[in-house]
C-alpha cells in the first residue's frame, strides 16, 4: 500500500531533514549566520527528535559569540539525545574558548556533563555566572569521551585542554588514545 500510495502521490515522505543541518553547516561555515540559523530552525522543526540540528545552531552561535544561545542550543541537543558526543564536544569546545578569552554570560546554564546522570537544566536567566571554563570544557570532554560511540571527539577535546596547559605528555596520551578509536 505504501508503495502504491507513494507512486500515485498520495503520501510524500519529508526531504531528507539532513540535507537542511548540511545547509546550516555551510551556511555557518561561510559567516551567513542568518541562514544557518534559519536552516537549523527549518531542520528541527521537521524532526524534533534529531540532535544534529541543534547542535549546529550550538556551533553557530559559539562562533557568533553568542555564548549564552550555544549553551542552550547545545543542552536542548543533548536533551534530545543524551548519548551522542557532538554536543558534549561543542560545549567543551566552547567552555575551552572563555577560558583562552574570559567572558560572563547572561544566564548561567547548568551543563548537562557536569551532571552524573547527564541530565540538562534550563538556564536561569536571572544569575550570571561563568567560572570554572576549564573545568567545566574538561568535564565536557570527559562525559563524550565516556559514551560509549566510538568517537574519538572527547579524547581530542582532551588533549587540546592538557596542551593549552601545557602537558605535551598528558597531550599526547589522549592522542594516541583517539588515535584508538579512528577508522
Amino acid at each position: 500500500f505504501y508503495k502504491t500510495a507513494i507512486a500515485v502521490g498520495k503520501f510524500r515522505p519529508e526531504p531528507d531533514v539532513q540535507a537542511y543541518v548540511g545547509l546550516a553547516t555551510l551556511a555557518k561555515d561561510k559567516g551567513d549566520w542568518g541562514s544557518a540559523v534559519g536552516w537549523a530552525w527549518t531542520s528541527m522543526m521537521r524532526t524534533p527528535d534529531d540532535a544534529s540540528a541543534p547542535t549546529v545552531l550550538g556551533d553557530t552561535y559559539a562562533a557568533q559569540g553568542d555564548v549564552a544561545q550555544a549553551i542552550r542550543a547545545y543542552n536542548l541537543a543533548g536533551i534530545i539525545d543524551p548519548y551522542s558526543p557532538a554536543p558534549l564536544v561543542g560545549l567543551g569546545n566552547l567552555y575551552r574558548s572563555l577560558g583562552q578569552s574570559p567572558q560572563t554570560i547572561e544566564g548561567h546554564v547548568s551543563d548537562r556533563s557536569a551532571d552524573t546522570d547527564q541530565s540538562t537544566s534550563l538556564p536561569d536567566p536571572n544569575v550570571t555566572l561563568v567560572s570554572d571554563t576549564a573545568g567545566k570544557a574538561r568535564r565536557a570532554f570527559e562525559a563524550a569521551a565516556s559514551l560509549e560511540t566510538q568517537s574519538n571527539l572527547g579524547l581530542i577535546g582532551l588533549g587540546n585542554l592538557a596542551l593549552d596547559a601545557g602537558n605535551l605528555d598528558g597531550a599526547i596520551r589522549y592522542y594516541e588514545r583517539a588515535v584508538e578509536f579512528s577508522p
